[in-house]
């Protein structure tokens, strides 16, 4: 979902990772500045509904319809699931998955428990980011221009989320309309940002609560090892860049030694 937070402190966020990754900002504020003016094919890019009941006759780009399915996107296109294990082993923590594989399991059965429906996340963008941050997509990723009565052909996103906001009779289906939030760490991921992602469920608050509770208990025993973990992590990432150098220089010297 995509929408503006106007005058509201929010609290209650979450960013989909666990620190600030190691690279050059300038390098990703200029696939941020490709992006916004040439599209994605979805690599960097979150798709939006700017509705929660957006593209209702679409079901592989509404939202609503992912929450009722209790499905991801890639279960829905014939991929696999997003287990709790393989979150773990992408972000490279599997030593943490099995050192606590049954406490997470069992939270995971309890976290099932709570409702047959999905988690809804929703994006607020402050207004004066959402030019640098979003923009109109088809649904491959690829930028879209739509027609606004007394305006014309446009892909101005201010423009269009004014016009949603205030006027949408002035555009044609609006119930079709998909945008895409560009996922680069120079501003969407970046906490100083001001975006904030937050989640939503069925879940009645008072079960909701016990269980979060449950779960920042088994977070904070784990906070050691993660710490422990990332510091490992970031060790490997350092020496596998040396042993990359030093073969790419011992190739160079042997072509130059050849010349």
């Amino acid at each position: 979902m995509l929408w503006q937070l106007d005058n509201q402190k929010v609290e209650d966020y979450l960013f989909c990772h666990l620190e600030r990754p190691n690279g050059n900002v300038k390098e990703q504020e200029i696939l941020r500045k490709k992006i916004l003016e040439q599209g994605d094919k979805g690599g960097q890019i979150q798709f939006l509904n700017y509705a929660t009941l957006g593209n209702s006759s679409f079901h592989g780009s509404s939202s609503i319809e992912f929450v009722l399915s209790n499905k991801n996107r890639g279960t829905c296109f014939g991929g696999k699931n997003i287990s709790l294990e393989s979150v773990f082993y992408d972000l490279g923590y599997y030593q943490i998955y099995e050192k606590y594989q049954r406490e997470l399991l069992e939270l995971d059965r309890e976290h099932s428990y709570l409702t047959k429906y999905g988690q809804l996340l929703l994006f607020g963008i402050p207004k004066d980011k959402i030019k640098n941050l979003v923009y109109l997509t088809h649904c491959g990723g690829q930028k879209r221009r739509i027609k606004i009565d007394g305006v014309g052909e446009t892909d101005d996103i201010e423009l269009i989320m004014k016009t949603l906001c205030n006027n949408p009779e002035r555009i044609d289906n609006t119930d079709r309309l998909e945008f895409a939030l560009i996922k680069t760490w120079d501003l969407a991921l970046d906490p100083k940002s001001g975006v904030k992602v937050i989640a939503k469920n069925a879940v009645d608050p008072e079960k909701w609560k016990a269980f979060k509770a449950k779960e920042d208990v088994l977070w904070e025993r784990m906070q050691a090892d993660l710490e422990q973990c990332r510091k490992q992590n970031k060790q490997n990432q350092q020496q596998r860049w040396k042993k990359a150098e030093d073969a790419f220089w011992a190739k160079m010297q042997k072509y130059l030694g050849g010349l």
